[in-house]
């Protein structure tokens, strides 16, 4: 899953006209807007696990089976913990 989460692209182009994935252009957008990034990242913080899970919860087992759900949860954490962890390498 993890390398489905790190290849994912946008339809977001750089000067070379090469795609950047979610978080390069995370990483890009914090290196010129490090303050306003930032600031939207830790916004993440307050959605926390037990949360997650019971947004996930709500949707009715005849729209999404369990093993969706769950696959659904670990796919946001991951994404979360990715997200978090570029704001934290930018301050060492």
């Amino acid at each position: 899953m993890n390398k489905f989460i790190e290849k994912s692209k946008t339809y977001i182009y750089d000067i070379n006209k090469k795609r950047y994935t979610h978080f390069e252009l995370i990483e890009y957008l914090y290196s010129i807007y490090p303050f306003i990034v930032e600031k939207e990242i830790k916004r993440l913080k307050k959605l926390n696990k037990f949360n997650i899970r019971s947004i996930i919860n709500k949707i009715p087992d005849e729209l999404l089976l369990e093993q969706h759900k769950q696959l659904i949860y670990k796919y946001i954490i991951i994404r979360k913990e990715r997200l978090l962890k570029i704001i934290k390498k930018g301050k060492k």
